[in-house]
């Protein structure tokens, strides 16, 4: 099965590992400048906000991080806690250090760590969500991710761990509503992506004719409206190599095929409506429209 790797790239997707030894020594700031106290990014995909009382060890960390030292800006934040063992904006950016290395395991520690002196964080468990998912934890991947989304965080990112995670789980219905929620959150949509998303019409025979006039017709106009039927008869070619293939032969089936972005969009929103449609027309007819639709349980 493709899934893609988050916004952290590839280092993200490598699985648990041993987390790196603390390097006994940082270089400490002497040029007497400010630091900036609005939100830091880590990793290169996540935001904490900066907390003066651990300001030396966010600082001499970031220091690190920017000049290429991943293993030196989590050796500061090591030093931070040993100073500040309670200090969960350390923790949470350790956590997000680690994520983008592929310290999967190490970063759900952290994560769980500040959900656990701070449960109001809704981006720790977004973050938290995210790394289960990658650890291939799909139940408690969506329990962070659904607490993230309660406390008002949410995200295309966010999306797609929660439609993978539910696909992991065989909940096809419920991880179309969330990749179709997840293409409504982004303009970026990449053609993995796309093809990633209208696999879940892995086998459209499956489907009925009716199922699919009906998904055409909801999501007529919606996007390109409709895919030609040339380009659903070929993207049923191309989605029957989805899982036995790399993507990137996938990828290239699909620029070979001659299909422009704009109709594997199409055909994508109506593959996503057509399985939803199998169990209800009333959660097609959502998804189609763009409407608020509550997964099962």
């Amino acid at each position: 099965m493709l899934f893609l790797c988050g916004a952290v790239g590839l280092a993200a997707c490598r699985g648990a590992v041993n987390a790196p030894e603390q390097r006994p020594e940082v270089p400490s700031r002497d040029d007497g400048a400010q630091p900036d106290e609005s939100p830091w990014r880590w990793g290169g995909w996540h935001e904490v906000p900066f907390d003066p009382e651990v300001g030396d060890a966010l600082q001499r960390a970031r220091e690190l991080e920017r000049a290429g030292d991943a293993e030196g800006a989590i050796g500061a934040l090591n030093l931070g806690l040993e100073r500040a063992p309670r200090s969960w904006v350390l923790f949470e950016a350790r956590g997000a250090l680690y994520r983008a290395q592929g310290f999967l395991r190490a970063a759900q520690r952290d994560f769980e760590t500040v959900v656990r002196l701070r449960p109001e964080r809704g981006p720790a468990w977004g973050g938290l969500g995210l790394v289960r998912q990658e650890l291939e934890l799909p139940r408690g991947a969506l329990s962070a991710l659904d607490e993230a989304r309660r406390l008002g965080v949410d995200a295309p990112e966010l999306r797609l761990a929660s439609a993978r995670a539910l696909r992991r789980l065989g909940h096809r219905e419920e991880a179309a509503l969330h990749y179709a929620q997840a293409l409504r959150q982004t303009s970026d949509h990449s053609p993995l992506l796309l093809l990633e998303a209208a696999s879940l019409a892995l086998h459209p025979d499956d489907l009925s004719p009716e199922i699919w006039l009906r998904a055409r017709e909801l999501t007529r106009g919606q996007e390109a409206d409709g895919a030609p039927k040339g380009a659903l008869e070929g993207m049923r070619v191309i989605l029957s190599f989805h899982g036995e293939v790399p993507a990137e032969r996938l990828l290239h089936a699909f620029q070979e095929s001659g299909l422009r972005l704009a109709e594997l969009e199409a055909w994508t929103r109506t593959a996503l409506v057509a399985v939803t449609l199998e169990r209800s027309a009333g959660l097609g007819a959502s998804l189609a429209l763009g409407t608020p639709a509550q997964p099962a349980d």
